[in-house]
């Protein structure tokens, strides 16, 4: 069963009314072990032989993204495509004439974007058991379906198992947009009692819990 919430557009409708758009909350996290399983009971195929595969798919994924600068397309599945990022620590070009331009050293990897195929998206759409969270009845711009506590409780849950957290997952962690995330995060890094402390800045900001 999987769980949503209506939650009203930042910018309202050009006539003036509010537009609410479906969210879904509180994804479960699958677990590699799970989906190994899941094709092994479906497929016939013994466990050791789907993670087998599933591990060198996703080594020679990275092999042929990587030497080739390529995107990669999987029938039924997506197309997946390298996104460039700077260095922690480099410095961010501006374009200005007087900044010396950054060099291939200082850029790296940084991500992967993913578009899915539209087979994939009918199939998810065909499975998906949708109910309305009974927890609220409107979501309102950069709220989220939790409360702080709970918010915060998710978060030290999440720390107790991984010693850093990022804007990114903690926006997915907490069902919130990712600026609303990441100002929840800064607020709790400042003060003499403040919970978190970071490292980094700008989009490469990591947070762990204060010692």
């Amino acid at each position: 069963m999987a769980h949503y919430v209506m939650e009203e557009m930042n910018i309202p409708h050009r006539d003036g009314r509010e537009r609410l758009f479906p969210r879904l909350i509180g994804l479960r996290a699958l677990s590699h072990e799970y989906l190994v399983s899941h094709v092994s009971r479906h497929s016939g195929f013994e466990r050791g032989i789907v993670e087998g595969v599933l591990i060198q798919v996703v080594e020679c994924i990275g092999e042929l993204m990587g030497s080739e600068g390529a995107s990669l397309h999987i029938n039924g599945l997506g197309i997946f495509s390298p996104r460039l990022s700077m260095k922690r620590d480099s410095e961010q070009e501006d374009g200005s004439e007087d900044m010396s331009h950054r060099n291939a050293r200082s850029i790296c990897v940084g991500g992967v974007n993913f578009r899915p195929d539209r087979e994939l998206v009918c199939s998810i759409d065909s499975n998906i058991d949708l109910q309305r969270s009974p927890s609220r009845d409107i979501i309102r711009p950069n709220a989220s379906p939790y409360t702080e506590a709970q918010r915060r409780a998710r978060l030290l849950d999440y720390l107790a198992e991984t010693p850093f957290i990022g804007g990114r997952k903690y926006a997915a962690l907490t069902s919130m947009p990712h600026t609303a995330a990441c100002k929840e995060l800064r607020s709790w890094s400042m003060g003499a009692d403040a919970l978190l402390s970071f490292h980094g800045r700008g989009s490469h900001r990591i947070y762990a819990l204060r010692e």
